[in-house]
């Protein structure tokens, strides 16, 4: 086996390893994926049922919440009486987001 052929064994291992690690990574980035829309579903429905159908404005709110957001939602949801109580609870949500990426 010379240098060369070494090389080019080398290269294909090396690029199979790589495709591979991406493959690994991919699933885990679309497992996460769609754990965070599942969550997000879920929680529409949920929000929908508390209080009928909300404005296009509130959805989107929720559709930007991160899934530790979600999960807090989840929490606080059936203790919130009206919509304005969820427009606020996530305003308060939208405070500390902002907060967090101005440090």
């Amino acid at each position: 086996m010379n240098l060369s052929t070494a090389y080019i064994e080398w290269e294909q291992k090396t690029l199979e390893q790589g495709r591979e690690l991406g493959r690994l990574e991919g699933r885990e980035l679309g497992r996460e994926q769609g754990i965070l829309e599942g969550t997000r579903k879920i929680i529409m429905r949920l929000v929908n049922q508390r209080f009928g159908e909300i404005g296009e404005p509130l959805m989107e709110q929720i559709r930007k919440l991160s899934t530790e957001q979600l999960e807090e939602l989840t929490d606080v949801l059936f203790t919130l009486s009206t919509t304005t109580d969820l427009e606020q609870w996530l305003l308060h949500a939208e405070v500390k987001v902002n907060r967090l990426t101005d440090l």
